[in-house]
């Protein structure tokens, strides 16, 4: 199942992306580390950046990366948290950009990628049904 192996590339990419980005807004909220003003939150309810950063470590960085391990483990992924997780990096996306009112390569990269990793959840979950039914059949 090719799915889960394109779900769980995407799912480390954007764990370890959003891990490393969230520990250094967390490290320094003003955005300088990444040089990123503070301005950029003029239209968001945030002051700085430690909010979005702590999101991002928790919310998109470990909640992908733990997702990306329990599927390795497990031969049957979960594809409802799959498509969650690609739900909200998406929804993460479009927040932001609605927040900072601007526009960068990286957001449409990165919502890409939640709207690949929403697909890759609906195959699987496709792939476990059909295999749910064909087991069925056989049984009876």
């Amino acid at each position: 199942m090719i799915y889960k192996y394109i779900a769980i590339t995407l799912l480390l990419i954007n764990g370890m992306s959003a891990m490393g980005g969230g520990i250094l807004l967390v490290a320094r909220p003003n955005g300088q580390i990444l040089r990123l003003s503070t301005d950029l939150l003029a239209h968001s309810p945030f002051s700085d950046f430690l909010i979005p950063g702590l999101v991002l470590i928790f919310f998109n960085g470990l909640s992908s990366l733990v997702l990306a391990i329990i599927t390795i483990v497990n031969s049957k992924p979960s594809p409802y948290f799959i498509i969650a997780q690609g739900i909200f990096l998406t929804l993460w996306i479009i927040i932001q950009v609605l927040m900072i009112r601007t526009f960068d390569t990286l957001q449409i990269i990165f919502g890409l990628i939640g709207l690949l990793i929403i697909f890759c959840g609906i195959k699987i979950k496709d792939y476990l049904d059909k295999e749910k039914k064909e087991n069925q059949s056989v049984s009876t």
